[in-house]
């Protein structure tokens, strides 16, 4: 959504060394009346206290600090929704909720969370869970996700990321030496309704179908596991059949002890005829040990894998084979609504800069594989780098923040002008790339500050083109200046005939300053 930001005109009046606050604060702040300025009270903000502000949160996405250290500090709606400054709430969109949007939603079936079969639970609270039926390990997870990222614990018999799937029971192989097998490693499991598709001379010992534990003796004898001829599947055009479906070993001559299938990389099930699906870190599983977790699981624990195709059918605003990848906010159904790059966390890393406004890259993920806990998610959650923009490292200095600002003076007899939709400087800022970037720059009476505020700008035309210059650009070569500097406000210097600047930009009607740091009116 475009955010439409109202640039507010704001006069200031002198009566001896009093002034005036804008819009008295909106009866949301209180005056500072040696300067001018409003100091809003908590939950408002703006120039005159007149938005709302929203709740802050940890920020899913983040430039990181310094190495592996990132998702530091708070910011509203925490890096992923939208502040709504007429009520003070985030809109955090299909995947997050709370005030802040700083929880990820467990997933839901029909309205259901966790298809009515599960507990919805933070990383945090399912690693200090144990009760030896659903959790295995009691210890804790801390690091910054633990109180953020939540997901479901399913009741059994019911897995999957969403508690959907129904597993079928468990027991020994009545033919080999496997024990605790699904379907006893002589069926197929249907996952939709928890029933075993089982071997030719093997049948359950359930009238649910739940297994395949009976072995017929009297006419089987112990052989390597083969398809039923009702239930076999075909792959690339070819049906699959005799021993291991032709997709995986068995050693028929050893004892009837011994006759399982150990099946071709990309296959499993009993007789090798289930493809395997793409594996990540999972977005959500049981902590193993202190701050210990996101193992390694198929399709990331954040999709379903379709044992026919080998492919990962994802959640809802995840991405990639094995799901690895949370989407980033996308608008008009493209990401970061066109107006800005799709990055990981460790890309948006290498691209930090500094106070200065220099490149300082970053590493984010210097630890390779599944060792590095502190940044498991370098390659896992993306954010979008708008166009125009510049993203600073947290911590550091605040950038590509949208801001109402008064008007920035300069020396004598120069003007200011905002960077709206129609100024030269376009920047683009939000989760989503969808807001317009204001000029940033000094408060209009910047406390203590004795002299104007100093920018560096490069001059396109006139007796100065290509110099840089430290201040405004001189009235008299009266040529636009592009800035050089993100944090710069865009300005022109003043101009005889002002008609068509006032058209663009109402704003500039003003009356402008005479000398640095005087009100417009004096009495």
């Amino acid at each position: 959504m475009l955010l439409s930001v109202a640039l507010l005109a704001i006069q200031y009046v002198r009566c001896g060394a009093l002034y005036s606050c804008p819009n008295q604060c909106s009866s949301q702040g209180s005056c500072n009346q040696l300067y001018g300025t409003c100091s809003c009270y908590s939950g408002f903000t703006g120039s005159d206290c007149s938005q709302r502000k929203c709740a802050e949160g940890t920020p899913w996405f983040d430039v990181a600090n310094s190495t592996d250290s990132a998702h530091i500090g708070a910011v509203e709606c925490s890096n992923v929704g939208t502040c709504d400054r007429t009520t003070g709430i985030c809109d955090c969109g299909i995947l997050f909720e709370g005030a802040s949007c700083d929880l990820l939603r467990c997933p839901s079936n029909d309205g259901d969370i966790c298809s009515g079969r599960g507990t919805c639970l933070t990383m945090a609270e399912f690693a200090e869970a144990f009760d030896g039926n659903t959790s295995f390990v009691n210890t804790e997870y801390s690091l910054w996700d633990g109180s953020m990222i939540q997901g479901c614990v399913c009741d059994p018999p019911y897995f999957g990321f969403d508690c959907s799937l129904t597993a079928c029971e468990t027991g020994d192989d009545p033919g080999s030496i496997l024990s605790d097998q699904e379907c006893n490693a002589r069926g197929t499991c249907d996952y939709t309704t928890g029933t075993c598709s089982c071997e030719d001379g093997y049948s359950s010992s359930s009238s649910e179908g739940a297994n395949c534990a009976v072995k017929d003796n009297a006419t089987l004898t112990a052989t390597c596991p083969v398809s039923p001829a009702t239930h076999r599947r075909s792959h690339g055009g070819t049906v699959m059949t005799g021993a291991c479906s032709g997709r995986g070993f068995c050693d028929i001559s050893d004892n009837d002890k011994s006759k399982y299938c150990q099946c071709h990389d990309g296959w499993t099930g009993y007789v090798c005829d289930e493809r395997t699906c793409p594996t990540g870190r999972a977005w959500f599983d049981e902590a193993t040990s202190l701050d210990t977790a996101h193992a390694t699981a198929e399709c990331s624990a954040m999709g379903t894998c379709d044992r026919n195709t080998g492919r990962c059918s994802c959640r809802r605003g995840f991405e990639g084979a094995a799901c690895e990848r949370m989407q980033c906010p996308s608008s008009n159904q493209e990401p970061c609504g066109g107006r800005g790059r799709c990055v990981t966390m460790r890309e948006a890393a290498t691209e930090a800069i500094n106070t200065l406004g220099d490149p300082e890259p970053i590493t984010y993920g210097s630890v390779p594989g599944f060792e590095g806990m502190a940044a498991w998610d370098a390659d896992k959650i993306q954010g979008c780098s708008c166009f125009g923009s510049v993203r600073c490292a947290s911590g550091r200095t605040t950038c590509n923040k949208v801001q109402i600002l008064t008007r920035i003076y300069c020396e004598q007899a120069f003007e200011y002008r905002f960077a709206d939709a129609h100024g030269p400087r376009k920047s683009r800022t939000g989760p989503n790339c969808m807001e317009w970037a204001c000029a940033s720059g000094d408060p209009v009476y910047n406390l203590g500050a004795s002299t104007p505020e100093v920018q560096q700008v490069d001059c396109e035309s006139g007796s100065d083109a290509g110099v840089r210059r430290a201040n405004c650009v001189r009235t008299q070569d009266r040529h636009f200046v592009h800035h050089t500097d993100s944090l710069n406000s865009c300005r022109i210097p003043r101009s005889p005939s002002r008609s068509a600047a006032k058209q663009q930009n109402p704003l500039l009607a003003m009356p402008a300053p005479t000398q640095s740091r005087m009100p417009l009116k004096t009495c």
